[in-house]
C-alpha cells in the first residue's frame, strides 16, 4: 500500500525578511536564512529589487559623497564629491565647481543646506561654501574650525570637533563674535571620555554621538542645556544617521538602533531593529572604517540603506512596517554603493566605485546614461529548515513535487533547489527558463508538460524532486535579466518514510 502525501504550503516566502540569528533553529517559513537583492512590496511580498542607471556619460573618479543642494529660492542641485574635487550634476554631464577652495584630501564631505547656501565640512579641513545653483565654491572666511560633523537648526551652524561642540552666530557662517560659542563636552561623558562622532537634531534638540555615549541638549534655539546623557551606546559611522519621521536611525556598534527607543529605556534596547541580523550585521561593522559607511532613507520606496562599500554590501531595511518583535524587515544586496542621497522628490541617487553617479531604477544595473546596455543581478532565496509539522516532525520525508508561484521573471532562468538535514555541502535543483511575456505551467506531475497562455503575469513552475531527510530547506535562485520578479507561494508534496529517533 502505497504511503499518503504530506503537504507543505505557505504563501508569501520571506515576507518577515531574513533571519541570520536564528537560522539554525526552527523558525516559522515565513522567515528566510539567504535574502539576497530582494525587496518587499506594497503588497508585503519579497520581490526583485530594481537595477541602476548611469546619469553621466563620462566616468570621474570613485564617488564618496552626494548631497541636494537646495538654495534660497528652492532651486535644487545634486552635488558630488569625488578625486578631491566637487562636482555639479547638468544633464547627462558632472561639471567641476571645486571653484578656489583650497584642495581637499578626502571626499567625505557632510554638506549642510544653510541660509541659502550650501557649507561643507570634513575632517581635517575648514568649511567651504556655496552661494547659489550657479556659483562655485569657495573657503569660508572668519573664525572656522576643521569639524568633523555639523548640523544646520534653529538659525546656526552646530559642529564638533574632539570634546568641543560650537555654534555659530546667527545665519552667519562665523563661528566667532555675535552669539556664537562654544560647550565643552567632555563634562558630560559618562564612564570617562569620549570621541564625538556625529551631530543631528531631534524633535527641536541637539544630538550629539560619541562612540560610547550619546547627548541630547534641551534647545537649538537659545542656550542649550544637558537633559539627556545615555551612556553604553554610541554611533559607528556619522554617514548612518537618517531621520525617518519622528525618529533617528543609526549604526551602532550594537546594531541599527532607532534613537526613540535609547531615550525611553535610557540603555541598549533588547529589541533593536536589526535584531535578527544583529551578528551578521556586526561582522562588517567591525571590519571597516566607519567614514566609508554610508545610508540612505528613501520615503517613496520605504526603506533605509546601509551600504559597506568595500565588502560590497548594502542591508536594505523595510521601514513601512514593523515585526512583532520590534524589529525592521531586511533584506541584503549584493552591489558597491560608494554614496547615497535621497532627494526631496524621492529620486535615489547611488555614487560608484567606477565613477557614475547612478538612479535606482528598472530592473538591470549599470544601463549607461541613454538607456542602453546594462547588466543583470543573481537574487537568492533560503528559507529556513522546516520538519513538515509537529505530528511528522520525526519522520523520513522523501519530496516528491513542489509548485512555485511567482509574478513575471519573464526570460529568467529560475533555479528551484532543495537540500537535507542541515547539510549545506550538497544540493538538489531542476532549471526552467521562463519565456518572455507568457503564462507559463512547467513540468507538472507528468513531468514534461507545459502550458501557455498570454495575457496572465503569474508564473507556476511544477518540478519533480528527489532526496530524503528529516527536514529540508527549499530556495530559488535566477540570474534577473530585466523583469520583475515576486515570489507569491510555495507548495511541496511528500511521501512520509521511518520515523528517526
Amino acid at each position: 500500500m502505497s504511503k499518503p502525501l504530506v503537504h507543505f504550503g505557505f504563501n508569501y516566502p520571506a515576507a518577515f525578511g531574513l533571519n541570520t540569528q536564528e537560522q539554525n533553529e526552527s523558525l516559522d517559513p515565513k522567515w528566510a536564512t539567504t535574502l539576497v537583492n530582494w525587496v518587499f512590496d506594497q503588497s508585503g511580498r519579497v520581490a526583485a529589487r530594481n537595477g541602476t542607471r548611469n546619469t553621466n556619460e563620462t566616468a570621474i573618479s570613485p564617488i564618496k559623497t552626494i548631497h541636494e543642494y537646495i538654495d534660497a529660492n528652492a532651486n535644487t542641485l545634486i552635488l558630488v564629491a569625488s578625486g578631491n574635487k566637487i562636482y555639479k550634476r547638468v544633464g547627462s554631464d558632472l561639471t567641476d565647481i571645486s571653484g578656489t577652495i583650497t584642495t581637499p584630501t578626502d571626499d567625505h564631505w557632510q554638506f549642510c543646506n544653510f541660509n541659502g547656501k550650501c557649507v561643507g565640512f570634513q575632517a581635517g579641513h575648514a568649511p567651504i561654501y556655496l552661494s547659489d545653483v550657479s556659483g562655485t565654491f569657495v573657503d569660508s572666511t572668519g573664525t572656522q574650525y576643521n569639524l568633523t560633523s555639523a548640523i544646520a537648526a534653529g538659525g546656526r551652524l552646530w559642529g564638533v570637533k574632539g570634546s568641543t561642540l560650537y555654534y555659530s552666530d546667527l545665519l552667519i557662517n562665523n563661528f566667532a563674535g555675535g552669539s556664537s560659542g562654544i560647550y565643552d563636552l567632555s563634562i558630560y561623558w559618562k564612564n570617562g571620555m569620549d570621541i564625538p562622532v556625529a551631530i543631528t537634531e531631534f524633535n527641536g534638540q541637539l544630538v550629539v554621538f560619541g562612540r560610547n555615549n550619546i547627548i541630547i541638549l534641551s534647545s537649538v534655539f537659545s542656550d542649550a542645556t544637558i537633559i539627556e546623557n545615555i551612556s553604553g551606546i554610541g554611533c559607528a559611522s556619522r554617514d548612518s544617521i537618517q531621520t525617518i519621521g519622528n525618529d533617528i536611525i543609526f549604526l551602532s556598534t550594537k546594531g541599527v538602533t532607532a534613537l526613540s527607543r535609547l531615550i525611553q529605556e535610557k540603555s541598549m534596547p533588547e529589541r533593536d531593529v536589526s535584531k535578527n541580523v544583529r551578528d551578521y550585521l556586526l561582522g562588517f561593522v567591525n571590519s571597516v572604517d566607519g567614514k566609508l559607511v554610508k545610508s540612505s532613507y528613501n520615503k517613496k520606496q520605504g526603506f533605509y540603506l546601509l551600504s559597506f562599500p568595500n565588502s560590497n554590501k548594502i542591508f536594505h531595511f523595510d521601514i513601512r512596517s514593523i515585526l512583532p518583535d520590534g524589529s525592521f524587515r531586511v533584506t541584503e544586496w549584493q552591489a558597491t554603493y560608494t554614496a547615497l542621497e535621497s532627494s526631496v522628490d524621492d529620486v535615489l541617487y547611488i555614487g560608484t566605485q567606477t565613477g557614475y553617479l547612478q538612479t535606482y531604477q528598472d530592473y538591470l544595473d549599470d544601463v549607461l546614461y541613454d538607456g542602453t546596455g546594462g547588466i543583470g543581478y543573481t537574487i537568492d532565496y533560503w528559507g529556513v529548515w522546516g520538519d513538515f509539522g509537529q505530528e511528522v516532525s520525526n519522520n523520513e520525508k522523501m519530496p516528491k513535487r513542489s509548485s512555485v508561484h511567482i509574478a513575471g521573471g519573464y526570460s529568467n532562468l529560475i533555479t528551484l533547489k532543495w537540500r537535507f538535514d542541515f547539510d549545506v555541502t550538497e544540493a538538489y535543483n531542476s532549471s526552467h527558463l521562463v519565456p518572455d511575456g507568457v503564462w507559463y505551467e512547467f513540468g507538472v506531475a507528468e513531468f514534461g508538460e507545459a502550458e501557455f497562455g498570454t495575457g496572465n503575469s503569474n508564473i507556476q513552475l511544477k518540478t519533480p524532486m528527489s532526496g530524503n531527510g528529516r527536514v529540508m530547506q527549499f530556495g530559488i535562485t535566477s540570474y534577473n535579466t530585466g523583469s520583475e520578479f515576486g515570489l507569491q507561494r510555495i507548495d511541496i508534496q511528500a511521501k512520509l518514510g521511518k520515523l528517526n529517533g
